[in-house]
């Protein structure tokens, strides 16, 4: 398992912030399988979000998310949002964002992740759980599984009461998170709007996962979020665990069953269809490169037939592979195509890495 810590400057942020991120890689057990790491290979992704009072190391330190994710080959992406609510401040940073555009496309294009919306989720606690609602009602198409744990996002008919989480010296932290007071109503800070609304135009919600403890204080607003997204027809599987308040030791029990059971997951890497993604020329380099063979070669002969029209002769052959073809077409390209089409389908008979 690789876990990397990241530090960037955030254009939506405005400045430079932390994340850290869990990619999966081999096991001792199965240093022996004949399967190895493959050029165009992807995982299924986790976007998990800390709740109030956390960074992008809680779930490093207070859970077993690298255990999880190793055992079932899900690369997760852990950002830090600090207390801002993952809300987009009109006159500041903007967390929303930062997480669906910003983030999404720079660990995508770093990182071997999934862009299928089924292969992505994304999940939370406390006030990550109210930011996972909050991201996937407002956009939906980018997510296929939701998990919300100890935390969810209200109807704001009224503010959040402010809270003095560190006591009542003036010196400590003092303040409620943001996006949750009546002027974010009908914004995309308010998830019971944009779940509405997106439904309205057709969209598909993620799946709902909302879980709470029977004795944690987030459990009435867990209740009232998961009746509202079910009235709207969204699929919500909800539950309440006996025994647990607001703690680690239900949040790990969580992310343990979310990853082991909730979520669809293929618990393998996914390699690419080279059929469909490429033309058949790069297809064929692909797939000898990570077959362990030097790249194809290619070696043209022009000659001409009795109307004195040019005929291309293209020979195709990879260096320690047995098979050699030929084709013969009007043009170079065509006659290049034409062989890489009869030497791939040769090579895809023994191919191991699109299985």
């Amino acid at each position: 398992m690789a876990t990397i810590n990241m530090n960037f400057l955030s254009k939506c942020l405005g400045r430079q912030t932390n994340v850290t991120v869990i990619l999966p890689t081999k096991t001792f057990n199965e240093l022996k399988d004949d399967l190895d790491y493959k050029c165009g290979m992807t995982y299924q992704t986790l976007w998990l979000l800390h709740g109030f009072s956390g960074d992008q190391e809680d779930y490093i330190k207070f859970s077993n998310i690298v255990r999880y994710a190793e055992d079932n080959k899900l690369a997760v992406i852990m950002p830090a949002a600090y207390n801002a609510g993952y809300t987009d401040d009109p006159h500041g940073a903007k967390y929303m964002s930062f997480i669906t555009d910003e983030l999404m496309s720079l660990c995508q294009a770093y990182f071997p992740l999934s862009l299928k919306r089924e292969d992505n989720f994304i999940g939370g606690l406390s006030m990550g759980g109210a930011g996972t609602m909050k991201i996937a009602c407002a956009y939906p198409e980018k997510f296929g599984y939701a998990l919300c744990m100890s935390g969810a996002c209200s109807d704001l008919h009224q503010d959040e009461p402010s809270k003095n989480w560190f006591g009542t010296d003036p010196k400590t932290y003092q303040g409620k998170i943001p996006g949750n007071s009546r002027q974010d109503q009908r914004t995309i800070n308010d998830a019971f709007f944009m779940a509405q609304k997106n439904i309205q135009q057709g969209k598909v919600l993620p799946h709902f996962y909302i879980t709470t403890g029977n004795q944690d204080f987030a459990l009435e607003k867990c209740k009232k979020a998961a009746t509202y997204l079910h009235s709207l027809g969204c699929k919500v599987d909800y539950e309440e665990v006996d025994g647990y308040g607001h703690e680690w030791d239900f949040w790990d029990l969580s992310l343990r069953k979310a990853i082991s059971q909730w979520f669809p997951l293929k618990r393998k890497p996914i390699f690419p269809n080279y059929l469909e993604e490429q033309d058949t020329v790069t297809k064929l380099s692909l797939i000898a490169k990570n077959n362990g063979l030097l790249p194809p070669t290619y070696d043209f002969r022009q000659s001409y037939d009795k109307q004195g029209y040019p005929i291309w002769r293209c020979r195709c052959q990879i260096e320690g592979y047995d098979s050699s073809y030929e084709s013969y077409a009007p043009s170079k390209e065509e006659a290049k195509k034409e062989v890489a089409d009869k030497m791939l389908k040769d090579l895809l008979k023994n191919d191991k890495s699109i299985d």
